[in-house]
């Protein structure tokens, strides 16, 4: 595969900001408890200090996959586009922990034991982190998120905070992760067949091209974003004033059922945690 094929193919296995249609028990949970459990779950990720409350999160986060039908391989294949990032900390924790025993070096470069540690912690934690974003955005669809977004923002109007405008606007910044991966799919192959140079052993040249890619997508947002408030405005949004629902969000059994284990194992995990 060349070096276009490459960058396409990490875009397309990107999964952050997509949604897949389902009817499984986490597919039809209310919005506002998945972003609810989504948080909470996310400071027990940075939280966990020890490897049995990793390893915890870690079992809790696959049966949570699980129970959405879909596939393990999508989400290891979604780290890929990430996994520069995930690379980047590791090693960047790793070289400046300087605590415990050394356990490699080479000149002044030294790698301790806590050091070493820290960085596979920290990596584990980001990957569990974007399996978790993953799950909220793959089972829950844009309007289901803006509505959960709005009626947990909504206690905040005492203050005039536009919790309306704020969760569209963050669901449409969810949203466009996807648009925008296809625009950069599109524009690759465009360049590529105006031969653009995206293989070979030239690596300045190499890098130069995705550069080339930063105007023109920057020009198809701001026209996409263009297109958006023309077509809201044409529509007279106002924001959440006067606006009714079409879908009324109430909790049920699913809701009961989720809230029971998640409190649970939070408390399993406070628990370990402090004691």
């Amino acid at each position: 595969m060349d070096g276009a094929g490459k960058i396409v193919g990490t875009i397309d296995k990107f999964s952050m900001g997509r949604y897949v249609p389902g009817q499984t028990f986490v597919h039809k949970l209310d919005p506002r408890l998945k972003i609810v459990f989504a948080m909470i779950f996310a400071a027990a990720i940075f939280s966990s200090n020890t490897t049995l409350l990793l390893s915890i999160h870690t079992v809790a986060a696959l049966f949570v996959i699980r129970l959405t039908r879909i596939s393990f391989f999508y989400f290891l294949q979604s780290l890929q586009g990430l996994s520069a990032l995930i690379v980047f900390f590791g090693i960047y924790h790793m070289l400046t922990d300087r605590q415990g025993l050394p356990v490699w070096s080479l000149g002044r470069l030294i790698i301790y034991d806590q050091g070493l540690m820290g960085a596979i912690f920290i990596n584990v934690r980001l990957i569990l982190l974007i399996c978790i974003t993953s799950l909220l955005t793959l089972t829950t669809s844009p309007g289901d998120l803006t509505a959960g977004l709005e009626r947990l923002l909504r206690p905040f109007a005492v203050i005039r905070f536009p919790s309306g405008e704020f969760a569209l606007m963050l669901a449409i910044a969810l949203r466009y992760i996807p648009i925008a991966a296809e625009e950069i799919d599109i524009l690759i192959k465009a360049r590529k067949a105006r031969g653009a140079y995206y293989e070979g052993r030239n690596w300045i040249r190499r890098i130069q091209e995705p550069l080339r890619l930063i105007v023109p997508l920057l020009v198809q947002s701001f026209r996409r974003a263009e297109q958006l408030s023309v077509a809201m405005e044409s529509r007279c949004y106002i924001g959440e004033r006067g606006r009714t629902h079409r879908h009324t969000l109430r909790m049920g059994w699913r809701e009961a059922l989720a809230g029971t284990a998640a409190c649970f194992f939070f408390a399993s995990t406070f628990i370990i945690r402090f004691f």
